[in-house]
């Protein structure tokens, strides 16, 4: 999971490109799984100003949590990963590719 740093909002509605841009496409490259906070909130709460999706010191506001947990609920249920079967057999893949053991 990708957390933005307050300045990273304030620079994606001037439409710029995030600091940790590199580090995406270096997951993207290498198949790695992340879920983008960031991205997110560009898709999903746009038409909200910064101020109410953040509380006190860059925390979320309860609004930016409810957007935050439907979206990484929907990018789970697209992957496959809320079915218990599915779960077990991506996991036992990603084991295997890591080299890892079970237990």
């Amino acid at each position: 999971m990708l957390h933005p740093q307050p300045d990273d909002h304030r620079r994606s509605r001037q439409r710029k490109i995030s600091r940790y841009r590199p580090l995406v496409e270096n997951l993207e490259r290498r198949g790695l799984r992340y879920f983008e906070v960031l991205r997110v909130f560009e898709e999903r709460a746009a038409r909200f100003f910064l101020e109410e999706l953040t509380v006190a010191f860059g925390h979320y506001s309860p609004r930016a949590h409810g957007i935050l947990v439907r979206a990484l609920l929907d990018d789970l249920e697209r992957q496959g990963l809320l079915d218990r079967e599915v779960l077990s057999e991506t996991l036992a893949e990603e084991k295997s590719r890591h080299g890892a053991t079970s237990g």
